[in-house]
């Protein structure tokens, strides 16, 4: 026999009031700091130096991730550094960013001179945007720029405003990133307290990677390789202080 509705209401009523507990007092919000610009983190006083220590630590947690650090003199040096990533592994197409630190090096220009590729893919290639996805998935090598590298956990955040868009570093077999050595941070916090991060310009999709791509879905068997790249290698330049 069902209650009528008014009791049925003030049943509910009872449990809530039984189960719940007493809201606790609001905290103060934080001071104000004054001196933050709209639309930016507040500023650290200083920030801890990139030393070799914190490259050191980069460098283990990578290889612990299964993935890679190669050293690059400087940005004249990148091509040179792509094109024997390319014969090690015979990857003949490959796909180039317009990343600012990509455009900087001339990437996509300079690896033309190489006649070891067959396709290099990028913002000057003329493909139509219905076929870019399909393009990128037959590529074999993606390369892009970072917003940021963290030491601590060897993440890079990407932000994918222009060509390829996240499909650059999802669907080839090898992803490369590009990033000089200052913007390698220790930690997220240390990253968004810095000039480098400003909230006003973040895109609406960024992504952080953390080792190459594995899964444990399926009988907890650890896959790589599944949902994007099987291989992830991160390519430090010198210098961009």
């Amino acid at each position: 026999m069902s209650l009528p509705a008014k009791d049925s209401r003030s049943l509910l009523l009872e449990k809530l009031r039984r189960f719940s507990r007493p809201a606790s007092p609001l905290s103060e919000p934080p001071p104000k700091n004054d001196t933050a610009q709209p639309g930016r983190a507040p500023q650290i006083a200083v920030r801890e130096a990139v030393n070799e220590e914190t490259i050191s630590q980069l460098a283990q947690e990578l290889k612990r991730l299964g993935a890679e650090l190669r050293y690059v003199a400087g940005l004249e040096n990148l091509s040179a550094a792509i094109l024997q990533l390319g014969r090690e592994s015979h990857y003949k197409r490959i796909a180039v960013g317009a990343d600012p630190i990509l455009k900087e090096a001339n990437l996509a220009t300079g690896l033309q001179n190489f006649q070891d590729f067959k396709l290099i893919l990028s913002d000057r290639t003329p493909t139509p945007a219905n076929q870019i996805r399909e393009a990128l998935s037959k590529c074999q090598l993606g390369i892009t720029g970072c917003d940021a590298v963290i030491a601590e956990t060897a993440t890079m955040v990407l932000s994918h405003a222009g060509f390829g868009g996240r499909s650059i570093s999802l669907l080839p077999e090898c992803h490369v990133v590009v990033a000089y050595r200052a913007q390698v941070f220790i930690s997220l916090d240390d990253w968004m307290n810095s000039q480098s991060f400003t909230r006003a310009t973040l895109p609406s999709c960024t992504t952080f990677i953390t080792g190459p791509s594995r899964t444990a879905d399926i009988e907890k068997v650890l896959v790589t390789g599944v949902h994007g790249p099987l291989r992830l290698v991160l390519m430090l330049v010198q210098g961009g202080d």
